[in-house]
């Protein structure tokens, strides 16, 4: 994609300079639906293709961070 910064320790690309990220190896977009209903898995092909129709579009599979503590 062009245009994006890229983040000098990963290679992480992203539409915003330094936004925040976790710099670790992506996962298996696959693997995210295994053991989920195959309806669950048809709903996110149909709303990344509708997405897709409007530009381009990268996803990456990566585990939500686990919340911060409140101190």
């Amino acid at each position: 994609m062009h245009g994006l910064w890229s983040c000098p320790s990963c290679g992480r690309t992203s539409a915003n300079r330094n936004q925040s990220h976790t710099c670790r190896p992506l996962g298996d977009l696959s693997a995210h639906f295994t053991g989920k209903d195959e309806a669950v898995r048809e709903t996110f092909d149909g709303i990344l293709e509708v997405v897709r129709d409007l530009g381009p579009v990268e996803v990456l599979p990566e585990k939500p961070a686990s919340p911060s503590t409140p101190a």
